[in-house]
């Protein structure tokens, strides 16, 4: 299990300070975590997971998958959904695209200001 954590935080490059700063926990709690995975919380096992986009069981060495297939489900029909739309934009005039653009600029501009 804690070669795991080590593995994943190599692969992102990151070192035990910077990814326990993007975790809001400490390089030494990472240290521990990767040195003993008795002393991972549920806490950090979820923060860890999300962070890294894989599973508990992944980390935790019951699975060599990093999602679960449901989780590999809705990955890939977030794809298909952006393919989708990148399709029909990309059949609409070169006016209508610059038109399309503005509105959607405009509209992520009155999000951030909520």
């Amino acid at each position: 299990m804690t070669g795991r954590i080590k593995e994943l935080r190599e692969s992102v490059h990151l070192s035990q300070k910077l990814l326990g700063s993007r975790l809001g926990l400490s390089q030494q709690v990472i240290s521990r975590i990767e040195r003993d995975g008795s002393t991972m919380t549920l806490e950090h096992l979820m923060l860890l997971a999300d962070f890294f986009n894989v599973s508990t069981d992944y980390i935790l060495g019951r699975t060599e998958a990093r999602r679960t297939m449901e989780e590999d489900r809705t990955v890939i029909d977030r794809y298909q959904e952006g393919y989708n739309l990148i399709s029909v934009y990309e059949m609409l005039r070169k006016d209508y695209q610059e038109l399309v653009w503005d509105i959607l600029q405009k509209m992520a501009e009155k999000t951030q200001d909520k």
